[in-house]
């Protein structure tokens, strides 16, 4: 297993999704057709809606390769060489190995080292029109605060086991990591790397 070949698994699903609503609107297209009630702009609306959905996939595609891609040679090499050996567990939300979370909701790549403050809290997940209480670890960085979902109130989780050792994992994995977005572990990143967080 390397990074590509996780992110095909994990894309998979998507393209299932795709290809389900694609066939959907194929069905569509040849009942308009069939009772001769197709006219050129019903037409150009599926033809757009079919090219819109096949370019979001590709889409979120090149996203998880450009991530890839930006890393350097080393980086690659040790990133495939960790998923290789100690990739354990991918959710719907996120990947782990021994080194990295990888981000599979919006792609990026975390790396524990580089974890600064780790909390966890409660909070709002929007779907839509909808949003649902959720328990949440938000990981910070030198450069960015990322959002994990543990686990989501009224939303069903088809794995909501593997969502409870997230937290204590990032902090196993990671002994220097700071617990809580306080005032004071905020204030020690300030002295310490000369940033606000």
């Amino acid at each position: 297993m390397n990074y590509k070949k996780l992110i095909s698994e994990h894309m998979k699903n998507e393209k299932y999704l795709l290809i389900l609503i694609l066939s959907f609107i194929a069905t569509i297209f040849v009942g308009l057709v069939i009772v001769h009630k197709m006219s050129l702009r019903t037409l150009i609306v599926l033809i757009l809606l079919g090219l819109f959905l096949i370019s979001l996939l590709f889409y979120r595609k090149k996203q998880f390769n450009d991530i890839y891609e930006n890393l350097s040679k080393e980086g690659q090499i040790e990133l495939d060489s960790d998923i290789n050996q100690t990739y354990f567990f991918s959710g719907k939300d996120y990947a782990l190995s021994s080194k990295y979370i990888i981000n599979l909701k919006k792609p990026k790549i975390i790396k524990y080292s580089s974890i600064l403050i780790v909390d966890k809290t409660t909070g709002l997940n929007s779907h839509g029109k909808r949003s649902f209480m959720c328990d949440i670890v938000y990981v910070f960085t030198k450069t960015e605060k990322v959002g994990l979902i543990l686990k989501e109130y009224g939303v069903l989780n088809v794995q909501p086991q593997y969502y409870a050792g997230l937290y204590n994992y990032i902090k196993a994995q990671n002994p220097n990591v700071l617990k809580g977005y306080t005032k004071e572990n905020r204030k020690i990143i300030k002295d310490k790397y000369n940033i606000e967080i």
